[in-house]
């Protein structure tokens, strides 16, 4: 069995050394979802580009919450309605 080609993604920058030498190197398991992590072959580190990095919840979750609140539902009444999506 031969392995799969590395796919080089062309829009994708290593936040440490800048370069665009970038693949796809597995994906890290989070209790509420799963991230694609990627590996830059020039300083050959693992990272993943995501916006809101380090935060516990999605930012759907987060959103959809500022979202309820704001329309003017209580704060328990805004967490009642993400425990049931």
């Amino acid at each position: 069995m031969g392995r799969k080609p590395i796919v080089v993604l062309k829009d994708l920058k290593c936040p440490y050394c800048q370069g665009k030498n970038i693949v796809k190197r597995g994906l890290r398991r989070n209790k509420l979802e799963v991230i694609q992590l990627y590996q830059c072959n020039n300083c050959q580190r693992t990272f993943s580009p995501q916006i809101t990095k380090g935060k516990t919840y999605p930012l759907k979750i987060i959103l959809d919450g500022i979202s309820y609140y704001n329309i003017g539902y209580s704060l328990e009444d805004s967490g009642k309605f993400l425990k049931m999506e």
